[in-house]
C-alpha cells in the first residue's frame, strides 16, 4: 500500500508540476505581453502630443518615453527569466550601446 503512494505521488508530481510551470509561464507571457503594448501605446501617444517646432514638447516628450521604458523594463525584469532580463539591461545601459 505505500509503494502505491508513493507511486502515486510521483505521478502527480509529474503530472502537477509541469502544468503548474506552464500555468505560471503563460501568466507571466500575458503580462509582458501588456507592458509591451501598453509601452508601444504611450510611445505612440506622446509622439502625437508633441510639436516638432517646439523644443520644450520634444524633450517632454523624450523624458516621458525614457519613463516609460524604465517602468516597462521593471516589469520585464519582473517576469521574464533572470538571465535574458540581464541580456536587456545590458543592451539598454549606455555602457552596452558603445559596441565596445
Amino acid at each position: 500500500m505505500a509503494a502505491g503512494f508513493g507511486i502515486a505521488s510521483l505521478v502527480s508530481l509529474f503530472l502537477y508540476e509541469p502544468i503548474t510551470r506552464l500555468q505560471r509561464l503563460m501568466g507571466d507571457m500575458s503580462q509582458l505581453t501588456v507592458a509591451v503594448n501598453t509601452y508601444q501605446t504611450e510611445v505612440g501617444l506622446r509622439l502625437i502630443q508633441l510639436d516638432i517646432n517646439e523644443k520644450t514638447t520634444v524633450g517632454a516628450a523624450a523624458d516621458e518615453v525614457r519613463e516609460a521604458a524604465q517602468v516597462t523594463l521593471g516589469l520585464v525584469q519582473r517576469y521574464v527569466e533572470p538571465a535574458i532580463t540581464r541580456s536587456i539591461q545590458k543592451a539598454a545601459s549606455p555602457a552596452g550601446s558603445g559596441g565596445g
